[in-house]
């Protein structure tokens, strides 16, 4: 019994520490890959400063925050701004996380603006 008990806690552990630790190890891989994903599947060009990524803070949701993120419009209405956020963050589970692109998109619906533009 003490012998489970110590596998099951030494596992627990790892998990928690990979958890943990693969944010902070893959974050740059993680900032192209995000990049060059919603550059390669939006008409229009994506830029930000920094995206970071937490299983921890809504355990067991994934945590995705963007910051500077500026999107500006493609031909026809060239250089046009359509969204400029200081930051914006999304939680969802880490099976919407993992989606392949022949899934289903991501759809989001828990969203409401900024006080200062709600009527």
């Amino acid at each position: 019994m003490k012998k489970t008990l110590k596998i099951l806690g030494i596992t627990l552990g790892i998990i928690f520490l990979l958890l943990f630790a693969i944010p902070f190890l893959f974050h740059g891989q993680i900032k192209d890959m995000v990049k060059t994903y919603l550059n390669q599947n939006l008409n229009a060009y994506v830029e930000f400063s920094d995206v970071n990524l937490s299983f921890i803070s809504n355990f067991p949701q994934a945590h995705i925050s963007v910051e500077d993120l500026k999107i500006t419009n493609k031909a026809p209405f060239e250089d046009e701004t359509l969204l400029s956020a200081k930051s914006i963050a999304f939680t969802m589970s880490v099976k919407e996380l993992l989606k392949t692109s022949e899934e289903e998109p991501i759809i989001v619906t828990g969203w409401s603006p900024h006080w200062k533009f709600a009527k």
